[in-house]
């Protein structure tokens, strides 16, 4: 089982902006963690990627908000009521784990 340590890792990991060339490298130095894939979607600012160690165990990793204007839009979105666009990314990243992983 990952450790806390390792999960903290991954935590930060997933601020990295991976692309196509970076699935199957280590995340880190002294890392047994590797991209197994990266899901961006920019259109709503949602970012999510898993992990896969050399036992084969799974992370699933979901960036937070950062100090972005997109961000402060989808923050307000929620003080109101309105589901945020980047829910409806959330909900296509869970489901591409679940069916994939």
């Amino acid at each position: 089982m990952a450790s806390s340590k390792e999960l903290a890792d991954l935590s930060a990991a997933v601020y990295t902006d991976y692309t196509s060339v970076d699935v199957g490298r280590t995340i880190a130095q002294n890392s047994n963690w590797t991209l197994v894939r990266a899901f961006p979607d920019p259109d709503t600012g949602f970012y999510g990627a898993v992990y896969r160690n050399a036992q084969g165990e799974m992370v699933a990793a979901i960036r937070g908000m950062e100090l972005l204007m997109q961000d402060v839009g989808t923050v307000a979105q929620v003080q109101a009521g309105v589901k945020p666009r980047a829910f409806n990314s959330a909900l296509q990243f869970y489901s591409a784990v679940k069916g994939e992983f």
